[in-house]
Protein backbone atom coordinates (compact mmCIF):
# COMPACT_ATOMS: atom_id res chain seq x y z
CA UNK A 1 0.00 0.00 0.00
CA UNK A 2 1.65 3.24 -0.97
CA UNK A 3 2.43 5.55 2.05
CA UNK A 4 1.48 9.21 0.95
CA UNK A 5 3.60 12.51 2.65
CA UNK A 6 0.86 13.63 4.40
CA UNK A 7 -2.14 11.57 5.94
CA UNK A 8 -5.38 13.27 7.09
CA UNK A 9 -6.82 10.01 7.78
CA UNK A 10 -4.95 9.49 10.55
CA UNK A 11 -7.33 10.36 13.82
CA UNK A 12 -5.87 12.96 15.98
CA UNK A 13 -6.97 14.24 19.85
CA UNK A 14 -6.65 17.00 21.05
CA UNK A 15 -5.97 16.85 25.44
CA UNK A 16 -4.63 19.78 27.38
CA UNK A 17 -1.35 21.10 25.51
CA UNK A 18 0.84 19.70 27.77
CA UNK A 19 0.08 16.22 28.36
CA UNK A 20 -1.38 13.64 25.83
CA UNK A 21 -2.50 9.98 27.29
CA UNK A 22 -0.32 6.37 27.47
CA UNK A 23 1.03 5.30 24.25
CA UNK A 24 0.13 8.33 22.15
CA UNK A 25 2.72 11.42 20.91
CA UNK A 26 2.04 15.11 21.25
CA UNK A 27 3.20 17.13 18.25
CA UNK A 28 4.24 20.21 18.53
CA UNK A 29 1.24 21.94 17.60
CA UNK A 30 -0.94 20.11 20.72
CA UNK A 31 -2.17 16.96 18.59
CA UNK A 32 -2.03 13.63 19.65
CA UNK A 33 -1.12 10.71 17.44
CA UNK A 34 -0.14 7.03 17.83
CA UNK A 35 3.25 6.81 18.95
CA UNK A 36 3.94 3.67 16.72
CA UNK A 37 3.28 6.30 13.64
CA UNK A 38 6.37 8.46 14.62
CA UNK A 39 9.55 8.17 12.19
CA UNK A 40 7.12 5.80 10.12
CA UNK A 41 7.97 8.05 6.48
CA UNK A 42 4.14 9.64 6.91
CA UNK A 43 3.28 13.00 8.07
CA UNK A 44 0.89 12.45 10.84
CA UNK A 45 1.36 15.44 12.32
CA UNK A 46 0.30 19.15 10.72
CA UNK A 47 3.47 20.12 11.76
CA UNK A 48 5.35 17.27 10.64
CA UNK A 49 7.25 16.91 13.98
CA UNK A 50 6.83 13.42 14.01
CA UNK A 51 9.23 12.86 11.33
CA UNK A 52 11.90 15.42 13.45
CA UNK A 53 14.55 13.91 14.88
CA UNK A 54 14.46 10.13 13.32
CA UNK A 55 16.94 7.75 12.92
CA UNK A 56 19.24 8.47 9.79
CA UNK A 57 20.22 4.61 8.40
CA UNK A 58 21.86 6.50 5.27
CA UNK A 59 25.50 5.53 6.58
CA UNK A 60 24.96 1.62 6.02
CA UNK A 61 24.58 2.04 2.29
CA UNK A 62 26.79 2.24 -0.84
CA UNK A 63 25.57 4.90 -3.10
CA UNK A 64 26.12 4.85 -6.58
CA UNK A 65 24.39 7.60 -8.45
CA UNK A 66 22.46 7.75 -11.98
CA UNK A 67 21.83 4.07 -11.86
CA UNK A 68 19.06 2.26 -10.81
CA UNK A 69 18.56 -1.65 -10.28
CA UNK A 70 16.55 -3.14 -12.66
CA UNK A 71 13.77 -6.11 -11.52
CA UNK A 72 13.29 -7.55 -7.97
CA UNK A 73 11.30 -4.32 -6.63
CA UNK A 74 8.90 -5.40 -3.65
CA UNK A 75 7.10 -1.82 -3.75
CA UNK A 76 7.65 1.80 -4.43
CA UNK A 77 6.34 4.64 -1.93
CA UNK A 78 6.91 7.97 -1.84
CA UNK A 79 9.31 8.89 1.29
CA UNK A 80 12.43 11.18 1.82
CA UNK A 81 15.79 9.53 1.18
CA UNK A 82 16.33 9.02 5.01
CA UNK A 83 13.03 7.13 5.39
CA UNK A 84 13.60 4.98 2.55
CA UNK A 85 16.54 4.02 3.80
CA UNK A 86 15.10 3.65 7.33
CA UNK A 87 12.00 1.66 5.68
CA UNK A 88 14.61 -0.71 3.91
CA UNK A 89 16.23 -1.71 7.21
CA UNK A 90 13.35 -1.82 8.87
CA UNK A 91 11.33 -3.87 6.59
CA UNK A 92 9.63 -6.87 8.14
CA UNK A 93 7.72 -8.79 5.47
CA UNK A 94 11.07 -9.43 3.42
CA UNK A 95 14.77 -8.92 3.67
CA UNK A 96 15.27 -5.80 2.04
CA UNK A 97 18.50 -5.37 0.09
CA UNK A 98 18.75 -2.29 -1.38
CA UNK A 99 16.88 0.65 -3.26
CA UNK A 100 16.17 3.29 -5.88
CA UNK A 101 15.99 6.66 -5.29
CA UNK A 102 14.22 9.49 -7.55
CA UNK A 103 14.95 12.93 -5.63
CA UNK A 104 12.80 14.60 -7.66
CA UNK A 105 9.54 13.01 -6.82
CA UNK A 106 10.90 11.38 -3.85
CA UNK A 107 9.87 7.73 -5.11
CA UNK A 108 11.56 5.72 -3.02
CA UNK A 109 11.77 1.73 -4.70
CA UNK A 110 12.96 -1.10 -2.22
CA UNK A 111 14.71 -4.13 -3.40
CA UNK A 112 14.79 -7.92 -1.88
CA UNK A 113 18.18 -7.76 -4.17
CA UNK A 114 21.58 -6.32 -5.09
CA UNK A 115 23.52 -6.06 -8.07
CA UNK A 116 25.89 -8.64 -6.83
CA UNK A 117 22.88 -11.43 -6.66
CA UNK A 118 20.84 -10.12 -9.69
CA UNK A 119 22.76 -7.59 -11.57
CA UNK A 120 20.59 -5.27 -13.43
CA UNK A 121 22.33 -1.93 -12.61
CA UNK A 122 21.26 0.28 -15.50
CA UNK A 123 22.36 4.26 -16.01
CA UNK A 124 19.68 5.90 -14.47
CA UNK A 125 20.30 10.07 -15.19
CA UNK A 126 17.51 10.98 -12.29
CA UNK A 127 17.97 8.22 -10.27
CA UNK A 128 20.80 6.99 -7.50
CA UNK A 129 21.01 3.33 -6.10
CA UNK A 130 21.83 2.20 -2.33
CA UNK A 131 22.89 -1.02 -1.66
CA UNK A 132 23.05 -2.25 2.16
CA UNK A 133 26.42 -2.13 2.55
CA UNK A 134 26.88 -5.57 4.88
CA UNK A 135 24.79 -7.55 2.67
CA UNK A 136 26.63 -6.64 -0.08
CA UNK A 137 27.95 -10.07 -2.33
CA UNK A 138 31.77 -10.28 -2.15
CA UNK A 139 32.77 -10.84 -5.39
CA UNK A 140 36.36 -11.73 -4.61
CA UNK A 141 37.31 -15.14 -6.48
CA UNK A 142 33.97 -14.96 -8.45
CA UNK A 143 33.09 -14.46 -12.36
CA UNK A 144 31.74 -10.35 -12.81
CA UNK A 145 29.23 -10.62 -15.04
CA UNK A 146 29.09 -7.45 -17.66
CA UNK A 147 25.71 -6.43 -15.55
CA UNK A 148 28.05 -6.42 -12.00
CA UNK A 149 26.10 -9.76 -11.10
CA UNK A 150 28.82 -12.12 -9.40
CA UNK A 151 28.69 -15.81 -10.00
CA UNK A 152 30.58 -18.27 -8.11
CA UNK A 153 33.13 -19.79 -10.01
CA UNK A 154 31.45 -23.40 -9.99
CA UNK A 155 28.81 -22.11 -11.88
CA UNK A 156 31.56 -20.97 -14.81
CA UNK A 157 31.24 -23.40 -18.10
CA UNK A 158 28.44 -25.94 -16.28
CA UNK A 159 26.11 -25.44 -19.54
CA UNK A 160 23.46 -22.89 -17.69
CA UNK A 161 23.88 -19.18 -18.45
CA UNK A 162 24.16 -17.48 -14.99
CA UNK A 163 25.06 -14.19 -16.70
CA UNK A 164 22.27 -12.54 -18.83
CA UNK A 165 24.57 -12.20 -21.67
CA UNK A 166 26.35 -15.60 -21.18
CA UNK A 167 29.39 -14.83 -20.78
CA UNK A 168 29.69 -17.44 -18.08
CA UNK A 169 29.85 -19.80 -20.55
CA UNK A 170 32.05 -18.55 -23.17
CA UNK A 171 35.01 -20.25 -22.00
CA UNK A 172 37.51 -19.52 -24.14
CA UNK A 173 37.51 -15.90 -23.55
CA UNK A 174 37.13 -16.62 -20.07
CA UNK A 175 38.99 -19.46 -18.39
CA UNK A 176 42.50 -18.26 -19.74
CA UNK A 177 42.88 -22.21 -19.42
CA UNK A 178 45.45 -24.29 -19.81
CA UNK A 179 46.62 -27.93 -19.51
CA UNK A 180 50.29 -29.28 -17.42
CA UNK A 181 51.45 -32.36 -16.29
CA UNK A 182 53.65 -32.20 -13.21
CA UNK A 183 55.93 -34.71 -10.92
CA UNK A 184 56.88 -37.03 -14.11
CA UNK A 185 59.52 -38.29 -15.55
CA UNK A 186 59.53 -36.06 -18.14
CA UNK A 187 56.87 -33.24 -20.05
CA UNK A 188 54.99 -36.75 -21.32
CA UNK A 189 53.85 -38.03 -17.84
CA UNK A 190 52.58 -36.91 -14.71
CA UNK A 191 50.04 -35.33 -12.44
CA UNK A 192 47.28 -33.48 -14.45
CA UNK A 193 46.84 -30.17 -13.24
CA UNK A 194 45.00 -27.50 -15.04
CA UNK A 195 44.74 -23.89 -14.66
CA UNK A 196 41.61 -21.86 -14.70
CA UNK A 197 41.05 -18.21 -13.32
CA UNK A 198 44.83 -17.62 -13.24
CA UNK A 199 44.98 -20.65 -10.47
CA UNK A 200 46.62 -23.92 -11.00
CA UNK A 201 45.06 -27.14 -9.23
CA UNK A 202 44.71 -31.01 -10.08
CA UNK A 203 42.24 -33.41 -11.65
CA UNK A 204 40.49 -35.65 -9.48
CA UNK A 205 40.42 -39.64 -10.53
CA UNK A 206 36.19 -40.00 -10.10
CA UNK A 207 35.26 -41.16 -13.66
CA UNK A 208 38.93 -40.85 -15.35
CA UNK A 209 39.97 -42.58 -18.16
CA UNK A 210 41.95 -43.44 -21.44
CA UNK A 211 39.31 -40.98 -23.51
CA UNK A 212 39.84 -37.98 -20.58
CA UNK A 213 43.89 -38.97 -20.66
CA UNK A 214 43.76 -38.87 -25.03
CA UNK A 215 42.46 -34.97 -24.73
CA UNK A 216 45.54 -33.93 -22.24
CA UNK A 217 48.01 -35.51 -24.16
CA UNK A 218 46.44 -34.02 -27.64
CA UNK A 219 46.14 -30.74 -25.48
CA UNK A 220 49.67 -30.72 -24.50
CA UNK A 221 51.12 -32.03 -28.15
CA UNK A 222 51.28 -35.75 -27.77
CA UNK A 223 49.10 -36.25 -30.90
CA UNK A 224 48.95 -40.44 -30.42
CA UNK A 225 47.21 -39.37 -27.05
CA UNK A 226 47.50 -41.73 -23.90
CA UNK A 227 49.43 -44.92 -23.17
CA UNK A 228 48.25 -44.89 -19.64
CA UNK A 229 46.06 -43.16 -17.13
CA UNK A 230 46.60 -43.38 -13.38
CA UNK A 231 44.76 -42.69 -10.45
CA UNK A 232 45.05 -42.72 -6.76
CA UNK A 233 47.38 -39.90 -6.97
CA UNK A 234 50.20 -42.01 -8.94
CA UNK A 235 52.54 -38.61 -8.93
CA UNK A 236 51.36 -37.26 -5.80
CA UNK A 237 48.59 -34.84 -4.96
CA UNK A 238 50.43 -31.08 -5.29
CA UNK A 239 49.09 -28.52 -2.46
CA UNK A 240 46.09 -26.77 -4.84
CA UNK A 241 42.64 -27.54 -4.68
CA UNK A 242 40.51 -29.92 -7.35
CA UNK A 243 39.21 -27.50 -10.15
CA UNK A 244 37.89 -30.65 -12.07
CA UNK A 245 36.37 -33.70 -11.17
CA UNK A 246 33.58 -36.84 -12.86
CA UNK A 247 35.28 -35.57 -16.17
CA UNK A 248 33.70 -37.60 -19.11
CA UNK A 249 35.04 -36.97 -22.58
CA UNK A 250 34.89 -38.49 -25.66
CA UNK A 251 38.48 -38.31 -26.50
CA UNK A 252 38.04 -35.74 -29.28
CA UNK A 253 37.88 -32.64 -27.48
CA UNK A 254 40.44 -30.42 -28.17
CA UNK A 255 40.77 -29.34 -24.62
CA UNK A 256 39.77 -30.49 -21.09
CA UNK A 257 37.29 -27.52 -21.10
CA UNK A 258 35.17 -28.53 -23.97
CA UNK A 259 34.19 -31.60 -22.06
CA UNK A 260 31.44 -32.74 -19.32
CA UNK A 261 32.75 -32.59 -15.73
CA UNK A 262 30.77 -31.87 -12.55
CA UNK A 263 31.81 -27.98 -12.73
CA UNK A 264 34.85 -25.46 -11.85
CA UNK A 265 35.82 -26.39 -7.92
CA UNK A 266 32.93 -29.07 -7.24
CA UNK A 267 34.73 -31.98 -6.13
CA UNK A 268 33.87 -34.84 -3.40
CA UNK A 269 38.18 -35.77 -3.60
CA UNK A 270 40.86 -36.63 -0.83
CA UNK A 271 44.74 -36.36 -1.30
CA UNK A 272 44.44 -39.81 -2.85
CA UNK A 273 42.63 -39.30 -5.92
CA UNK A 274 44.73 -37.07 -7.94
CA UNK A 275 45.01 -38.08 -11.86
CA UNK A 276 47.87 -38.80 -13.91
CA UNK A 277 48.31 -39.71 -17.52
CA UNK A 278 51.58 -41.28 -19.68
CA UNK A 279 51.41 -39.75 -22.97
CA UNK A 280 52.65 -41.70 -26.10
CA UNK A 281 56.12 -40.22 -26.99
CA UNK A 282 57.51 -40.64 -30.73
CA UNK A 283 59.26 -44.15 -31.07
CA UNK A 284 57.49 -45.88 -28.36
CA UNK A 285 57.51 -49.88 -28.86
CA UNK A 286 54.19 -51.27 -27.67
CA UNK A 287 54.19 -54.57 -25.95
CA UNK A 288 54.15 -58.06 -27.21
CA UNK A 289 50.44 -58.62 -26.64
CA UNK A 290 50.09 -55.49 -28.57
CA UNK A 291 48.93 -54.05 -32.08
CA UNK A 292 50.57 -50.88 -33.24
CA UNK A 293 48.04 -48.44 -34.91
CA UNK A 294 49.06 -46.09 -37.71
CA UNK A 295 48.97 -43.38 -35.88
CA UNK A 296 51.43 -45.50 -33.47
CA UNK A 297 49.43 -45.60 -30.50
CA UNK A 298 49.27 -49.26 -29.00
CA UNK A 299 46.39 -50.77 -28.41
CA UNK A 300 45.80 -54.93 -26.87
CA UNK A 301 45.16 -57.10 -30.12
CA UNK A 302 42.20 -58.58 -28.52
CA UNK A 303 40.32 -55.29 -29.51
CA UNK A 304 41.17 -55.59 -33.26
CA UNK A 305 37.91 -55.65 -35.63
CA UNK A 306 35.82 -55.37 -32.55
CA UNK A 307 33.76 -52.29 -34.29
CA UNK A 308 35.08 -49.76 -31.88
CA UNK A 309 37.45 -47.45 -33.02
CA UNK A 310 40.41 -47.86 -30.35
CA UNK A 311 43.34 -45.95 -32.06
CA UNK A 312 41.64 -43.30 -33.02
CA UNK A 313 42.35 -43.56 -36.63
CA UNK A 314 39.79 -46.59 -37.05
CA UNK A 315 43.52 -48.07 -38.31
CA UNK A 316 42.33 -51.25 -35.82
CA UNK A 317 38.79 -51.61 -38.22
CA UNK A 318 40.14 -51.38 -41.49
CA UNK A 319 38.27 -53.23 -43.59
CA UNK A 320 40.76 -55.00 -45.66
CA UNK A 321 42.43 -56.41 -42.41
CA UNK A 322 38.98 -57.38 -41.06
CA UNK A 323 37.99 -59.94 -43.42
Amino acid sequence: EDAVRNSSAVPRSSYPREVCPPGKFRCSSGDCIDRQRLCDGVFDCDDKSDEVGCPDYSHEFRKQVRHRLQGNEVGEWLYTKKTCAARCIQAKNFVCKSFNYQESTETCILSNSNVGLSGGLVPAEDWEYYELKNLTVDCTNMLVCNDNKCIDMTLVCDGRRDCKEGEDEKCASQLNFDVRLVNGSGPHEGRVEVRVFGRWGPVCDDMWGVSDGDVVCQQLGFTTGAKEVFQNSRFGWGSGQYLMDDLNCNGKEASLAECDFAGWNRHDCTESEAAGVLCYQRGDLCALEQWRCDNGRCVEYRFLCDNTDDCNDNSDEDQEMCK
